[in-house]
């Protein structure tokens, strides 16, 4: 009788049972936070490596334009300009592959349209603080060549403080064609402004961290690429206006376009 008594002791009651699964409870909700911070961060990374990408693809696309970045939303694929935006005409060009313009975090899964691949793109090219005018429609307009489509030696932007391409979000229109086709809506308007932009459409928009959609890497017109998240809205935030500077004003006498 004894001996059976000494046996059932061995056993864990129901309470110590319990007591255990909470505290396993408690510890996993405090690690998987750090966990996930940990993950984002992997991504973050990442991310970067795929902007360092682009920035060795549009250096490359510049070395071959006679030192101009590919323009935002028209570029010229045949005899005549055709609405094609700057990540279609790096890829279509063999510079770089569909899969660079996707950063980790984005989990949109391409699609097909018209026996077309569609690529997500979570990136933009940034066409400078108040600029209405970042297409090239036959090289008019003085917001034309800038920021994006401008030459990388442009003499009113600094190299290192400028960016020309930024993490940016928007399901409607960052699509990238795999191929080129006549039926597959090209015009992708994959471009923006600034944090300051009265329109926050065309606000760079991350997915590392919520409580910050502007925090996010960026593309300078040097090449480096740099983890930023001080950018705030306002229009005198002094990072801003050197990372995303607005078109010169006035002009010179007899220009149309800043960097032609």
């Amino acid at each position: 009788m004894q001996a059976i008594r000494t046996k059932w002791r061995l056993g864990f009651t129901l309470i110590e049972l319990l007591t255990v699964i909470a505290i396993i409870g408690v510890l996993a909700a405090l690690l998987l936070p750090a966990f996930n911070t940990a993950r984002e961060r992997g991504r973050r990374v990442a991310c970067l490596s795929n902007l360092r990408q682009v920035g060795l693809a549009i250096a490359n696309y510049s070395s071959d334009f006679d030192n101009h970045t590919p323009t935002p939303d028209w570029n010229n694929t045949g005899a005549s300009p055709r609405p094609v935006s700057w990540n279609y005409i790096l890829v279509n060009r063999g510079y770089v592959t569909p899969k660079v313009f996707q950063c980790p975090s984005d989990r949109r899964s391409p699609t097909v349209q018209n026996n077309t691949t569609i690529y997500p793109c979570s990136y933009a090219m940034v066409v400078g603080y108040n600029n209405t005018s970042p297409t090239d429609k036959g090289h008019t307009g003085s917001g034309n060549y800038w920021i994006g489509g401008s030459r990388l030696t442009c003499p009113w932007l600094t190299n290192t403080a400028t960016v020309i391409v930024g993490e940016f979000l928007s399901p409607s229109a960052n699509i990238l064609p795999s191929v080129q086709q006549t039926n597959v809506n090209q015009n992708t308007k994959t471009y923006m402004t600034s944090p300051a932009d009265g329109n926050p459409v065309l606000r760079p928009h991350s997915l590392h961290m919520p409580s910050n959609i502007s925090a996010a890497n960026y593309l300078f017109m040097d090449g480096h690429v740099e983890w930023v998240e001080r950018l705030t809205t306002s229009t005198t935030d002094p990072l801003s206006l050197a990372m995303f500077p607005p078109v010169p004003s006035p002009l010179p006498s007899g220009v149309i376009v800043p960097c032609p």
